[in-house]
């Protein structure tokens, strides 16, 4: 199959058109597999298509194009063919540059169409600041280090194997279709940033660390729950609960421990007992016993309640809104809700029973600033509460 290179540039507000042919299978850095026995300047700008579109000679069945120089190209198509990358070069399609400039219109993706090849022997690297995007029938052979930073999306029939100390690098999602869709390699031997979605199952191969199914957070009685699931686990050592106000910088509170291997789905909550008031983000950082590390998605909780020692309630308010109060003490019998406003003058005096009770505030109570108790026959808890 002929590989056609095409190179477009401005040069005074002209746009030229050029273009580049390899005619054989064999080594980039030989000049005779290009047309005109002239090695093209590969970088970001150059794209390579290796599709026969209605023209040219194609390569024989088992017939490899093998990278052996660190090289820097653009979007590449491959069709049907092997492409390997030797021992100890690299392979980049596009750059972090690029990919952090604008990931949806400038990153370069690579593109399999029809029981198309990878290999990356040991000590190779290939990296794809873009989207690997499988139609049909893609083997994925890693035994060096394979990294794709956006998503990688297979529509059916892909073997993705990593052996003898290789990894891939997945940060964004990673979506399998069905037929012969399999993973196989070493215990935390993939890492996928995002999330696996596989139609036949192959999300839980042990070469991934941790299959996470969920990850909620909620407010509940003045703390914030947290609650995770996996659908397996590998070398799995514990989980890191980190915080954060801004959605940037993110400190621990909490650590978990993990199951190490599990094939079954297994559930997991922490509960912050101090939580910061407003929004907050809190996210999960999963580490094997061998060190290795990986970092989830955030997810973001709103915390609007005011805890005042053993009284708990929703604050602020606005009005017409409904008020919760919850109760951190063994005392839930016959008890007295009050609210005053700054002079005094109450304008609610309910009774109730038990560790919780919620009640709708007046529509006609004016914004301010009033005072909450909580009473029985031997004590008496008091909070402020806002009204917006």
């Amino acid at each position: 199959m002929r590989y056609l290179l095409i190179i477009i540039f401005t040069l005074f507000g002209v746009v030229q058109v050029y273009s580049q042919t390899i005619d054989l299978a064999g080594t980039w850095s030989t000049a005779n597999v290009w047309v005109g026995n002239t090695l093209p300047t590969l970088n970001s700008s150059i794209d390579i298509d290796t599709k026969n579109n209605g023209g040219g000679d194609k390569f024989q069945g088992g017939e490899v194009s093998t990278v052996d120089g660190d090289y820097t190209i653009g979007n590449m198509t491959w069709e049907d063919q092997t492409l390997t990358v030797s021992n100890p070069y690299t392979l980049n399609l596009g750059s972090q540059t690029l990919f952090d400039a604008n990931p949806t219109s400038v990153k370069k993706n690579f593109i399999a169409n029809n029981n198309s090849t990878i290999n990356v022997p040991a000590g190779a690297t290939m990296i794809i600041y873009g989207d690997l995007d499988v139609k049909n029938g893609l083997t994925l052979n890693i035994q060096g280090t394979f990294i794709v930073k956006g998503d990688f999306v297979a529509d059916n029939n892909a073997a993705i194997v990593v052996a003898g100390g290789g990894s891939i690098g997945i940060d964004g999602d990673l979506t399998l279709g069905g037929g012969t869709t399999s993973i196989s390699g070493p215990p935390g031997s993939i890492t996928v940033g995002g999330t696996c979605t596989a139609g036949n199952g192959a999300c839980g191969s042990a070469a991934l660390p941790i299959e996470l199914l969920s990850f909620i957070g909620t407010e509940l009685k003045g703390k914030v729950s947290l609650k995770w699931s996996t659908g397996s686990e590998v070398n799995n050592d514990y989980f890191t609960i980190e915080r954060s106000s801004d959605g940037l910088n993110y400190q621990s509170i909490a650590t978990i421990g993990g199951a190490g291997n599990s094939s079954e789905a297994l559930e997991y909550q922490y509960v912050d007992k101090d939580p910061l008031f407003g929004r907050s983000y809190y996210r999960l950082k999963q580490t094997d016993f061998d060190g290795a590390s990986e970092v989830f998605a955030p997810i973001a909780v709103d915390f609007t309640s005011l805890s005042t020692g053993d009284i708990t309630f929703t604050n602020p308010v606005m009005a017409g809104e409904e008020v919760t109060v919850y109760l951190n003490t063994d005392e839930s019998e016959n008890l007295k809700l009050s609210i005053f406003n700054m002079v005094g003058e109450k304008i609610i005096d309910q009774n109730f029973s038990g560790v919780s009770y919620s009640f709708q505030l007046s529509a006609d109570v004016k914004p301010g600033i009033y005072f909450l108790k909580v009473s029985s026959s031997s004590t008496e808890k008091t909070g402020r509460l806002v009204v917006n």
